[in-house]
């Protein structure tokens, strides 16, 4: 009975350990519940970062809103399993009150046994005292009673051998539940192992998600510095159409002052060609009708190379409009609205570059020195279209290739030069001294023009360039955002993490059921054994019901071994 007892003691011992395990399971499920809730805060943050840096990272929005989807669940579940964890631990502390209720049972049932055990021996010791008296007594009787005496002590003899087999079954029963004790005990340490078990995965699970944490602020990390280098690159795309506009408004500035130049220019050659026209010859004018020939062919060039700056002007215009409503940068437009307004301005001194274009040269070295200012006022003028043409042309996100429309221009220039000194040879005459100084005046005109043409051509060039790795620049900008959250969903890693994070969940939720089928098997085996021990309980008080009838009755025998003396004739000589 005393290792009973001690193995009941033991087994509330553990079932102690087992509580404290249960109650430091659920304090660490509470803190991977508020990890998980700083982790959903979190990814809120880094999801209003992201809606507040850019239009495209509305895809990284929804897959955070899904992330933020799956932790709300998990919280949910996690928030369960606590719960069911509470109510476990509530259940065993009600099955440990029980087993403390059986095992106070068994050791009052202990007591009553050894009370019941000291009785008989007591019992026991006052039937041997009266079998020696009467043993005396038969002796002093004579021979004649060893028969009757033989009889009595073999009475005695079966009740005390029936009292034996009653302590060696009651001492049976005692082994057989220290036993059942033994196997609780090893059922017990079996749970606690597997708790252990789980705890351990549980730990596993908490480092893997601090893992996924730090992986988490690494690409935040990262995508903080792609949004600032964005920003840094928006900003210098900013500065450098700032200086763009600066330049861009000198340029207007210098086509202000040439058109001032040109005006004056334009009022000087009119008042020659009319003296002129009053001063010279059928000759002067036949030259007069080649310069205005070349004027002519020189404004249809004009025209064309104005037609074509408008078409691809409203292309840029259109593809501008799209940068613009995907970058939305107000001072992108604003920037934008001013180039239109100097494309106006640049229309506008076209119109009066060709209305002074019709304008006739004058003779001499002062129409010569006209003509080439009007050459160089009209070679200045088809540079800035020229120019304006490549900041359109390199804008419209390479869909044209570089140098093909200077290189058509050049060959329409090459053309008009041919044509113009064709029509010189077949006009001129060598014997007139006048055509010839105009057939060389007119040609040195034609080469100074070809090296202005040629350095302008070069100039464009630059600017075309300038303005391709500007358009890239912008271009980058816009697509920052989205590259950075397709790097995010591309990365390998992070699916990887994301993957293994649902398999985790779906491990402890595995895990956590198999937990509550176990503790709902060991629900009934402690129901079982409860039961077993009230049976036991119950046949014991059964039996000490029954050893509490036989006292009453081995004492009632005692008269009637007087009686059966008495009948000997014994006892009326005692009694004398």
């Amino acid at each position: 009975m005393a290792a009973r007892r001690d193995e009941l003691n033991r087994l509330r011992s553990e079932l102690d350990q087992r509580k404290t395990e249960l109650a430091q399971e659920a304090s660490r499920l509470a803190a991977e519940q508020q990890a998980l809730a700083r982790k959903q805060a979190e990814l809120d943050q880094l999801q209003s970062g992201i809606l507040g840096a850019s239009a495209a990272n509305q895809e990284r929005a929804a897959e955070l809103d899904r992330c933020e989807a799956e932790l709300a669940e998990a919280r949910q579940q996690h928030a369960a399993e606590a719960h069911k964890l509470q109510t476990k631990w509530d259940e065993l502390r009600r099955l440990e009150a029980e087993i403390q209720a059986q095992s106070q049972a068994v050791h009052e049932r202990q007591q009553q046994t050894q009370r019941q055990r000291r009785q008989l021996a007591q019992q026991f010791k006052a039937k041997r005292k009266e079998l020696a008296a009467e043993r005396e007594l038969l002796q002093a009787s004579g021979a004649g009673q060893d028969m009757q005496l033989q009889l009595r002590l073999s009475e005695l003899q079966g009740k005390y051998d029936r009292l034996r087999e009653e302590l060696e079954r009651l001492q049976l029963e005692r082994d057989e539940s220290a036993h059942r004790i033994a196997e609780l005990k090893g059922q017990l340490e079996t749970r606690q192992r597997e708790m252990r078990d789980q705890q351990a995965a549980a730990e596993q699970a908490l480092r893997r998600q601090q893992e996924l944490e730090q992986e988490r602020n690494r690409l935040q990390a990262d995508l903080q510095r792609n949004l600032e280098e964005a920003r840094r690159q928006a900003e210098a795309a900013r500065a450098d159409l700032a200086d763009r506009s600066s330049e861009v408004q000198k340029q207007a500035a210098e086509i202000a002052r040439l058109a001032t130049e040109l005006d004056r220019v334009r009022r000087e050659a009119h008042e020659q060609i009319e003296r002129l026209r009053i001063d010279q010859n059928g000759t002067h004018d036949a030259k007069l009708q080649s310069l205005h020939t070349l004027v002519e062919q020189l404004r249809q060039q004009l025209a064309s190379e104005n037609a074509a700056f408008s078409k691809e002007r409203q292309q840029l215009e259109a593809h501008l409009r799209a940068a613009r409503e995907s970058a939305a940068g107000a001072a992108s437009s604003a920037e934008l609205a001013r180039l239109r307004e100097e494309n106006q301005r640049l229309e506008a001194l076209l119109a009066q570059a060709e209305e002074a274009a019709r304008q006739g040269p004058a003779e001499g070295s002062q129409e010569m020195d006209d003509l080439r200012r009007r050459f160089e006022m009209a070679v200045q003028d088809v540079r800035e279209l020229k120019t304006k043409n490549a900041e359109l042309t390199e804008q419209l996100a390479k869909a044209r290739q570089a140098g093909g429309e200077p290189a058509q221009q050049g060959h329409d220039w090459e053309s008009l030069k041919q044509r113009m000194l064709a029509q010189l040879e077949s006009d001129f005459d060598e014997n007139d001294d006048g055509q010839r100084a105009d057939k060389l005046t007119v040609q040195g005109a034609i080469k100074i023009t070809d090296q202005v043409v040629a350095e302008k051509e070069h100039e464009v060039r630059e600017l075309r360039r300038l303005l391709e790795s500007q358009a890239q620049q912008v271009g980058e900008v816009a697509v920052g955002a989205q590259a950075v959250a397709q790097l995010l969903d591309s990365d390998e890693l992070i699916r990887q993490e994301r993957e293994t994070l649902r398999q985790m969940q779906e491990n402890l939720r595995e895990q956590l059921r198999k937990a509550e089928v176990d503790i709902s098997l060991e629900r009934a085996k402690l129901a079982r054994e409860r039961a077993e021990l009230d049976e036991k309980i119950r046949s014991w008080e059964a039996e000490r019901a029954q050893m509490g009838t036989f006292d009453p009755a081995d004492k009632s025998k005692k008269p009637g071994g007087r009686k059966w003396l008495t009948r000997l004739g014994l006892g009326e000589n005692k009694e004398e």
